[in-house]
């Protein structure tokens, strides 16, 4: 029997590649792309945005089908209302959170500015630093969440362009948010 951990790293492993396989453009997000950038947390799930069109859905199906419980009847309405659904590994039962990419100047920009990295002994598509940053805070712009603030302080304390992250956390309205985190920062409050 497999540790949580071991688990989440054959998700990883298995969901990014069906997803090179099938051609689905991606981006790693969320606590597992943290690993990079700051101490790890303990996280049950996997974030993963995508880049899925109606006519994709289907190759996406048969992608994972095989091996994953997938909710094919959410994909639709994912892709429309640009949100996300959920698929869970039938072996290892960790679930990968798939977000469908928002068609904002910001989101795009993460997406096209993304990075090919190793994670894990992974080697993936990976949000960068400092869209990690603006994605966390935009994140928790409505649950004001205590551990995505928690998440962005313990990135910022190892380096970032506060001119980039400050311009796009104001475009989204969470520019406070960032204050909050920089006060926290140098406050030693993190």
């Amino acid at each position: 029997m497999n540790s949580i951990f071991e688990d989440q790293k054959l998700t990883l492993a298995d969901g990014v590649r069906r997803l090179e396989e099938a051609g689905i453009n991606y981006m790693l997000t969320g606590s597992v792309a943290m690993i990079r950038f700051a101490m790890a947390r303990m996280t049950n799930d996997i974030d993963i945005v995508i880049e899925l069109s109606h006519k994709d859905k289907d190759r996406f199906i048969r992608a994972f089908s095989d091996d994953y419980y997938v909710p094919e009847e959410k994909i639709p309405g994912a892709i429309d209302q640009h949100s996300m659904f959920n698929v869970l590994n039938n072996q290892t039962l960790i679930k990968i959170d798939l977000a469908m990419k928002k068609d904002t100047p910001f989101h795009q920009q993460a997406f096209d500015d993304r990075e090919r990295t190793h994670i894990w002994g992974v080697d993936l598509w990976s949000i960068k630093k400092d869209d990690l940053i603006v994605s966390k805070l935009y994140w928790a712009k409505d649950s004001r969440s205590e551990l995505q603030q928690r998440d962005v302080v313990g990135i910022m304390l190892n380096g970032f362009d506060l001119e980039y992250v400050t311009k796009w956390t104001k475009q989204l309205g969470v520019g406070d948010l960032l204050a909050d985190c920089i006060i926290a920062m140098e406050s030693g409050n993190a």
